[in-house]
């Protein structure tokens, strides 16, 4: 239990460091833009040969720990079972660096999944420290994971739940108490740093009334068959990217949609907690949603495709709740939902979809 603790602060300030920096980059990205669209035509070919230079960079960071590539939660799970070695102090630093250049490049990948490495990661750094036995280790990697998606969406019940449901399987007292107290902990560290707002902005949501909750089964048939569709797309996209000869080809070609996605939609960039938080708040047409859904699904499975350090929980979670602003806004013009209930489709779909696709 302690030693979950001690997870929790490492994990927590790892974490919080990674969300700073992200946040950083990112606004800074939406400068850029604004910047290149109105000015020289010149700087836009600067900043497309500086996407060149991130993409070689992030090929050398992969080739050099090919374990710090995608989300790292197969990686996570692959060494609580013990069918993974990872190089704890190697991925810690390489997933830090390539997570904050990539996203903060624009390509539509979370910080989520990097964070659960991240928590992992530092819970084996302690676990070798303090010599602990390999069963032990499974442990403080379940909580270090814990840890690592609580800092990142300031939500502990959600990190402990991920953890055992996903990764250990396993709801015993042993595992419960130190992913706990690293989730605790790990979110009073990052709510220090980011005060104690979630991450959507979903508040006063009404009560669904009991006559809408057919319609509630039916919205959930449709975003899991959406599910299985994003599932389908992610395991496929390889077959995409066979086009092309090396790996850094893959990610040059991702990092160019982005930037030309970041004249065109640059609502797509990046992960898209925003643009939730948008859609919920500001009335879209039906035929921006659905451009907005379909740029941010393809571009999310190319910007995975390229096994840049980075994963699909926040994309995944934006389609989703893209998915449901589309289904409530037609339900809304058949008359078969009130306006009022707007929100609560979108949450429902947010759920639904990562059900299905989790």
């Amino acid at each position: 239990f302690i030693e979950g603790i001690i997870i929790g602060i490492l994990s927590g300030l790892i974490i919080s460091f990674f969300r700073w920096s992200l946040h950083l980059v990112e606004t800074n990205r939406e400068h850029i833009y604004t910047f290149l669209k109105n000015t020289d035509w010149y700087w836009t070919a600067f900043w497309f040969i500086a996407l060149a230079v991130i993409a070689f960079t992030l090929d050398r960071l992969t080739k050099y720990e090919p374990l710090a590539a995608g989300s790292g939660i197969p990686q996570v799970k692959g060494a609580i079972l013990g069918f993974i070695k990872m190089r704890w102090l190697r991925i810690l630093w390489v997933k830090l660096l390539a997570g904050i250049i990539g996203i903060g490049a624009g390509l539509s990948l979370g910080r989520e999944g990097p964070s659960i490495q991240l928590g992992a990661v530092t819970a084996q750094g302690l676990s070798r420290l303090l010599k602990r036995t390999r069963l032990e280790e499974r442990y403080l990697l379940t909580s270090g994971a814990s840890a690592g998606l609580a800092a990142a969406f300031n939500a502990p019940l959600a990190g402990v739940i991920f953890a055992l449901e996903e990764l250990h399987r396993n709801f015993s007292v042993v595992v419960l108490l130190p992913a706990m107290a690293a989730a605790m902990t790990a979110t009073v560290i990052s709510r220090f740093f980011f005060g104690n707002d979630t991450i959507f902005d979903f508040f006063g949501l009404p009560f669904l009334p009991l006559e809408y909750y057919g319609y509630v089964a039916l919205l959930s048939l449709v975003v899991g068959l959406a599910g299985v569709i994003f599932n389908a797309g992610l395991l496929n996209i390889p077959r995409f990217y066979k086009l092309f000869p090396t790996p850094f080809s893959k990610i040059v070609f991702a990092l160019f949609c982005a930037g030309i996605l970041g004249f065109v939609y640059p609502q797509v960039l990046g992960g898209g907690n925003e643009l939730i938080n948008n859609i919920a708040k500001t009335p879209y047409t039906l035929q921006a949603l659905l451009l907005l859904l379909a740029g941010k699904f393809i571009f999310t499975m190319l910007s995975y495709g390229s096994g840049v350090p980075g994963g699909f929980f926040l994309p995944m979670l934006v389609i989703g709740a893209l998915t449901g602003s589309v289904i409530s806004n037609i339900m809304i013009a058949l008359g078969l939902l009130d306006p009022f209930f707007y929100s609560n489709i979108i949450v429902i779909s947010m759920a639904a979809f990562f059900s299905a696709s989790v």
